[in-house]
């Protein structure tokens, strides 16, 4: 498993473009690839959206659809943190974009030190909402994160505490295989 030694190299008029070759299907990320062979060796190479940034200038027709071929495949590594102390005075949305090929995500809570996993491979975007209410001596904290652009979406975790708390979404190849 894992990429080969070799590329292959197209030619498109003066400019060659370099696609790496992968020895298992499993070390392709977007499901999709087509098969090579050098010598009795099987080999793949990674298909995605013609508009994919790693869309090389080769296109397969594969069933009935027409696939870029991708310069690598790749998996998206990546966090982002939100504190609730920043909706202490009003309430804040925020809607993330989630990388192409994301299956799934983490989010840890730094107050309750536990990490969760979600299915994220049906939407692109997750949606947050943090607001404060006071109670009584209290300030409360809460967080809310759904599938989705906006609050309509489903609800995958929310927490409501009293402490001031960070919340961590992160997204890996350990991740998405988790």
């Amino acid at each position: 498993m894992g990429e080969y030694s070799k590329k292959l190299h197209i030619r498109k008029s003066v400019s060659v473009q370099d696609i790496n070759l992968y020895t298992a299907t499993s070390d392709i990320v977007s499901g999709q690839y087509i098969q090579l062979r050098d010598g009795s060796t099987l080999l793949y190479a990674a298909l995605g959206n013609t508009t994919d940034s790693l869309a090389s200038s080769l296109r397969i027709r594969k069933g009935g659809t027409v696939y870029g071929v991708l310069k690598k495949s790749y998996y998206p590594t990546g966090s982002t943190t939100y504190n609730t102390k920043d909706a202490m005075k009003s309430r804040k949305e925020y809607t993330l974009s989630l990388p192409a090929y994301t299956k799934k995500i983490s989010v840890h809570c730094s107050y309750t030190d536990k990490t969760n996993y979600y299915n994220v491979s049906d939407v692109s975007s997750v949606h947050i909402v943090m607001y404060c209410t006071q109670e009584y001596r209290h300030t409360e904290n809460h967080f809310y994160l759904y599938k989705g652009t906006d609050s309509s979406g489903t609800l995958l975790y929310n927490l409501d505490e009293m402490n001031i708390f960070n919340v961590t979404i992160s997204w890996s190849p350990a991740i998405n295989n988790s």
